[in-house]
């Protein structure tokens, strides 16, 4: 396509192999060229066309490697938890404190449903005449 660029500035593309061609006083580009890749060390002589063109294909930004708190090296997958993988790690806490709470038969707010749920299969399991296992709700 066309650069907008005159005659006179043709050394740059030479260099990088890219080919041209001039047209009614001005440069044109005959094919596409991946001048940089992602990773690639860039040299002064991939940089005067891309400047030339007025192109600024350069972001930045920061890799996350680890994560260093209180003398512990944390890895960065952390920040790939979906809140569906909270919500499991947030569960799966609240039934083994109200495993250790009926354990240690400490009443707290977090066992209540646990101890109504027992108490119904007490009271169905006498009225049935069957073999009721207590707590078996928070067995895995």
């Amino acid at each position: 396509g066309d650069t907008g660029l005159d005659p006179t500035m043709t050394s740059g593309w030479a260099i990088n192999n890219i080919p041209t061609r001039i047209n009614r006083g001005r440069i044109y580009v005959c094919e596409e060229v991946h001048l940089i890749k992602e990773g690639e060390i860039i040299h002064q002589r991939q940089v005067v066309p891309l400047n030339r063109l007025r192109m600024k294909p350069f972001s930045y930004r920061v890799k996350l490697v680890a994560i260093y708190q209180d003398g512990n090296i944390i890895d960065p997958f952390i920040f790939d938890l979906t809140i569906q993988d909270l919500m499991e790690s947030f569960h799966t806490g609240i039934r083994d404190i109200a495993a250790l709470c009926i354990t240690m038969e400490y009443a707290t707010i977090i066992n209540v449903p646990y101890e109504l749920m027992n108490a119904y299969k007490q009271i169905l399991a006498l009225q049935i005449g069957g073999n009721f296992t207590q707590y078996s709700c928070l067995m895995h």
